[in-house]
């Protein structure tokens, strides 16, 4: 048999070596067999076999060695088969919701935080949520409302209700459909209002919610979501102006991380200060050194003395 296309190209491939060349015209020849083992090559392409395995059935024809070729490629197949009806899936949700993208991506970098505590202003009543940076030492301090306080304290504490709060609710709606809530981000500040972001994910496909800082991390500690603060975040200074005799302060632990800040009315004494967090938190400083860094703004070298939770009455 002369050389035609299928038998040139597997040639080319190092597949199939022809029995004659033509010194004149180039031409290849090939055998009865050679021909027969050509076809059996085109079938085993046409089931998209790498040309290394192929090569080693060629060498290697036994029947253990094929099973186990054949095995592997049908398990690569099936793969690329999830993947691609995987894909046909977020295709077909892409043209229902009729827009491009999911998730929207942020440019600005997010940094991890721990929720500190939740505390209560003794100079104006509220309450507010203390974030503070995950190995390092920048605050970022929000206020909340007296529901979302409650809520987030009665989860750290460990507190059960005779029946679930509006954020066990949510929380709760989520585990029957095998939905995870991969971070919460506060990500912006606008209009005078702190934003945040719920990320959500399920069977790979990930979609951002808008909410309350409040809610979200009020969600977070009863998922273990982990929460993040996106930096440009934590350069915001609210403007409200506090009472004239109000001062700010800082206390810092031997390394500089910040232990405790607020507003105070009056000065700040040298000795222990008892902070009383919402509903039952007490924390005692022992306040070491004051220091001057500003108007109206004291920072303080100061140590935990201890920390305790004083009973309350908790209403169903």
């Amino acid at each position: 048999m002369r050389d035609e296309a299928t038998t040139q190209d597997k040639h080319e491939a190092g597949l199939l070596e022809p029995a004659l060349v033509d010194a004149e015209s180039g031409y290849r020849y090939y055998s009865p067999a050679q021909v027969v083992r050509a076809e059996a090559i085109a079938v085993l392409r046409s089931l998209d076999l790498p040309l290394a395995e192929i090569r080693l059935l060629l060498r290697d024809p036994s029947d253990d060695t094929v099973v186990r070729v054949l095995a592997e490629h049908r398990l690569r197949l099936e793969e690329r088969l999830s993947e691609a009806r995987e894909r046909l899936r977020r295709l077909d949700e892409l043209a229902y919701e009729g827009r491009w993208t999911v998730v929207p991506e942020t440019d600005a970098e997010i940094v991890e935080v721990r929720l500190d505590s939740v505390r209560h202003s003794g100079v104006d009543g509220r309450d507010y949520m203390m974030l503070v940076e995950v190995g390092g030492r920048r605050v970022l301090n929000i206020w909340i409302g007296p529901t979302e306080a409650d809520a987030i304290n009665y989860r750290l504490r460990g507190i059960e209700r005779e029946r679930p709060m509006t954020h066990d609710l949510m929380a709760n709606l989520l585990r029957p459909f095998d939905v995870d809530v991969a971070r919460v981000v506060i990500s912006r500040f606008e209009d005078r209002t702190y934003r945040a972001e719920v990320h959500v994910r399920r069977d790979r496909r990930d979609a951002v919610v808008d909410a309350r800082p409040s809610d979200a991390v009020n969600l977070a500690v009863r998922t273990a979501a982990p929460i993040f603060v996106a930096a440009p975040v934590f350069s915001v200074h609210l403007t409200e102006e506090p009472p004239d005799n109000a001062v700010w302060y800082e206390l810092v632990d031997e390394e500089g991380a910040i232990l405790h800040q607020g507003w105070t009315v009056g000065s700040l004494p040298l000795g222990r200060l008892e902070s009383h967090g919402v509903r039952g938190q007490v924390t005692v400083y022992e306040i070491l050194e004051l220091t001057e860094v500003g108007e109206r703004r004291i920072r303080g070298r100061a140590s935990v003395v201890s920390r305790e939770q004083r009973k309350m009455d908790v209403p169903n």
